[in-house]
């Protein structure tokens, strides 16, 4: 019995749905006798009709493996591209952070240059003042006859 189930070959659904047909056949029709009788002594029989769990299709039923065999390239193609959408979706939110960041850093770099421009400009200013001021203490010390020991003892009349 081993070697024959070693050779079993599958059947196909169109084979199983013939086997189904013809060889399990529904329960055939009451007869007259489990009809309930009109002689109010007798007992009544309650005729059930039996359900089958097969019309209704459930995972492992060849009506949803069938499905999922058909539509399994699909799936498989649908798949890829929402896992390629998340990952250029990532990308994107990874790079807009590194421009938000570089961002940051021009915009700190240019502040620092305008503060440099701003304290050169001042330091420039301060230096020019610094320099009239020394030319005009040259040109008055050249303008001023020299003084002698006697001048440099007493002190000088300051005008007013």
């Amino acid at each position: 019995m081993a070697a024959s189930r070693r050779i079993h070959a599958t059947k196909s659904t169109e084979e199983k749905r013939e086997y189904r047909e013809n060889v399990i056949r529904p329960q055939p029709a009451p007869t007259m006798d489990l009809l309930p009788s009109s002689d109010s002594t007798a007992t009544t029989a309650t005729v059930e009709t039996p359900t089958t769990r097969s019309d209704t299709p459930t995972a492992h039923s060849p009506a949803a493996k069938g499905w999922l065999h058909e539509n399994l390239s699909e799936l498989g193609y649908a798949t890829l591209a929402l896992g390629f959408l998340a990952w250029l979706g990532l990308q994107m939110f990874g790079l807009n952070r590194e421009v938000g960041e570089l961002k940051q850093r021009v915009e700190a770099i240019e502040k620092a240059r305008a503060d440099g421009a701003a304290t050169e400009s001042a330091t420039e200013q301060r230096m020019q003042r610094e320099i009239d001021r020394l030319a005009d203490r040259l040109d008055r010390r050249d303008e001023r006859p020299p003084a002698t020991q006697r001048d440099r003892r007493q002190p000088q009349p300051t005008e007013k």
